[in-house]
């Protein structure tokens, strides 16, 4: 465990000691962690408890969430001097342009071309499923339209 208890005092209340684990283990190895743990576990505190950690020993961090309204929401909370917080997916193609930078001299801005991911999508549902993509997909999509519009029914 970390000796020093002063680390938590800006905190507003005191870790639990699975949270005090994670964050020994961060700041004190060099391993990576894996931390698998339920809704409202505190998980999201326990990521910006690391994030204050790691800015009082001056060091940068880098946060991955799945999804842009995670990546807002922590951007609101942690000190992005200090901390970047991207989806797996900015990541990916933040290092592309970085290396098509280097390689080229010239910055380029990404964009991903909708129609064409779904042209091979339904290309290869149709090879592997032998199945229509847009037929399939499609039925799924107006079950959820019904089943939402008779909840709504119900609701009023």
């Amino acid at each position: 465990m970390i000796e020093n208890s002063n680390i938590y005092s800006k905190f507003k209340y005191e870790p639990s000691i699975y949270q005090k684990q994670i964050i020994d283990k961060i700041l004190n190895t060099n391993e990576n962690l894996l931390v698998n743990a339920k809704a409202g576990s505190g998980k999201t505190s326990t990521l910006l408890m690391i994030a204050e950690c790691l800015k009082q020993q001056n060091k940068n961090s880098l946060f991955l969430a799945f999804n842009k309204s995670i990546v807002e929401e922590l951007k609101l909370k942690v000190d992005t001097s200090y901390c970047s917080v991207k989806t797996l997916h900015s990541l990916g193609f933040s290092y592309i342009c970085s290396y098509l930078y280097s390689k080229y001299k010239t910055e380029y801005k990404l964009e991903v071309d909708s129609n064409y991911f779904k042209d091979i999508i339904s290309f290869y549902f149709q090879d592997i499923c032998g199945e229509s993509f847009s037929r399939f997909f499609g039925s799924i999509f107006l079950f959820k339209l019904k089943r939402n519009s008779s909840f709504e029914k119900k609701v009023d």
